[in-house]
């Protein structure tokens, strides 16, 4: 059974903000892409590592913008392929007393 790949969150996220013109906060990327936050930020901590995103703080709120010449990535997945069960959350660890 072959299952249908869609894009990356990080592709979204890097084309959002390389088509952008002005800054954009994290729940700006989540309306556009559709991606959840916790894919957003992971997305765009991702860009920032590789250099191909930057954030700037004003008045407590988180910019980002797309430096696209400064991207040291050396290879990108533009693709994936969705897990077809979500995976199970993981419970907090239990209190052992002696």
């Amino acid at each position: 059974m072959k299952h249908s790949q869609e894009p990356s969150c990080v592709s979204l996220v890097f084309g959002v903000l390389v088509g952008s013109d002005d800054f954009k906060t994290a729940k700006q990327l989540q309306e556009e892409t559709r991606c959840n936050m916790n894919q957003i930020l992971a997305a765009t901590h991702h860009l920032q590592k590789y250099k191909a995103a930057e954030m700037m703080y004003s008045n407590g709120t988180t910019y980002w913008y797309a430096t696209p010449d400064t991207d040291t990535r050396i290879c990108s997945h533009d693709l994936r392929t969705p897990e077809n069960k979500p995976r199970k959350t993981r419970r907090s660890p239990k209190n052992k007393t002696p």
